[in-house]
């Protein structure tokens, strides 16, 4: 069949196509009006859902890195230690800076107590009490003359082991975890293996010479390096003088410190020395000057502070501070609420900073993890975050990225309100979408 085209149909004159226009809108203008209302409610509704649907999503961290190649610098002369065993390390990375013989087995006397002392935190509460038991008040040489049945405190028998070198409160302390010196060391060999120390034996708790009790230069300044990590007994070790109650007489007990670096050595620290006629004199000793802390140790050595102190300047002198970023220094945005949209200041929670060794070539890498929102209120100093430094790729410090205020969320009906603005901004946009591409 033949389609017969008339005049009408194929008229290009602007004023029918607009009377055919309008005729065709008057007839339908319902039918129109509801198709337009049905379509803005079905965007409106599927504008809303991934409103809401992103404002459940969890976030993640947003990472930057930060990468920093120093100078390797000059190596110094290294320095004259008459000890039989010594090293030097830097505290936060571990990195040696000088060694002698720094992983030979030798006895190593009271520095044993350190480890001791680690056990204790592990397994003891402060104010936890302890009953001396009369194989403990008698353990002999040097104690702080502890009583059969007497009540003290963990932390006083802390202050009693690490600043006066009390035989008998490392007895005390070793019974009440392990009920016998024999199992305590079975306890601290374990431990001593867990944080890495590898090349130790311990047989007691508080260092007199016995056999198959030793240690190396190597693995002191670890479990010194560990022992510094825990505020409670870093406190203890640069203590000079600390009195426990004696309840059989008026006095005190008076604990008085052997490491005489904490009245020479400038910015001394810690940490404990050690005698026998077997090990010699022994120090395990920590310093800290602008911004850079030292372990050092030396086992066997007619002149254990003046190594230590010319350890300790060696060290110093080998290395520099390299500043990564300021306390407070903002360093990405954390979104605290959905609706509204709210957002804190994220910054680093202390100055940070990387210690370069000279004559080491090294790659300084930071990352930085700042958490992308939050679904709690947010209060000022609260973790969001954290950088990572590491040297070499292996991790050295992690420092927390803190709030830099305070932001609270909205009541439901501000929740509700700010939801229904969003979804509708959403839906203008994709009505708008096909305009704005021209």
């Amino acid at each position: 069949m033949r389609r017969v085209y008339t005049e009408r149909s194929l008229s290009r004159d602007p004023r029918s196509l607009a009377q055919r226009s309008l005729s065709f809108f008057g007839r339908n203008y319902r039918r129109i009006f509801l198709g337009v209302c049905a379509l803005f409610i079905f965007v409106f509704l599927i504008s809303s859902v991934a409103i809401f649907a992103e404002s459940l999503n969890e976030g993640g961290y947003a990472q930057t890195v930060k990468r920093i190649t120093p100078e390797s610098g000059s190596v110094l002369p290294a320095p004259v230690v008459q000890a039989r065993s010594a090293i030097l390390v830097e505290y936060l990375s571990g990195k040696v800076l000088f060694g002698k013989n720094e992983h030979e087995k030798l006895p190593i006397a009271s520095t044993t107590k350190i480890l001791t002392a680690l056990v204790a935190r592990r397994h003891l509460r402060l104010d936890e009490k302890i009953t001396v038991s009369t194989t403990a008040a008698l353990a002999g040489e040097q104690e702080i003359w502890l009583e059969p049945g007497e009540g003290i405190s963990v932390k006083d028998l802390l202050y009693a082991l690490l600043v006066h070198s009390a035989n008998d409160a490392a007895c005390a302390i070793a019974e009440k975890i392990s009920g016998s010196l024999q199992s305590f060391a079975q306890t601290m060999n374990d431990f001593s293996k867990g944080i890495g120390a590898r090349e130790s034996h311990f047989t007691n708790p508080h260092g007199l010479d016995e056999d198959g009790h030793y240690s190396t230069a190597y693995d002191m300044a670890l479990i010194g390096r560990k022992l510094l990590e825990d505020p409670v007994l870093a406190k203890i070790v640069k203590t000079q003088r600390h009195d426990i109650p004696w309840v059989s007489r008026p006095s005190p007990r008076t604990c008085l410190n052997h490491n005489e670096l904490l009245l020479k050595y400038e910015g001394a620290t810690g940490i404990k020395t050690g005698y026998t006629s077997k090990a010699g004199r022994c120090l395990v000793g920590s310093a800290t000057r602008g911004g850079v802390s030292l372990v050092a140790v030396v086992l066997n050595s007619p002149d254990r502070f003046g190594d230590t102190a010319r350890l300790l300047d060696y060290g110093f002198s080998m290395t520099a501070v390299i500043p990564i970023m300021k306390k407070g220094q903002v360093l990405g945005k954390t979104r605290v609420s959905a609706f509204p949209k709210r957002f804190v200041n994220v910054g680093c929670e202390k100055d940070f900073n990387a210690v370069h060794i000279q004559g080491q070539k090294e790659n300084i890498l930071v990352k930085i993890m700042v958490k992308e929102r939050s679904r709690k209120a947010v209060v000022k100093g609260s973790s969001l975050g954290r950088a990572i430094l590491y040297s070499n790729g292996q991790e050295i410090e992690t420092v927390k990225l803190v709030a830099q205020g305070s932001v609270r969320h909205s009541s439901v009906w501000g929740k509700l309100k700010y939801f229904l603005w969003y979804s509708l901004c959403l839906t203008g946009k994709v009505f708008s979408a096909p305009f704005r591409i021209f």
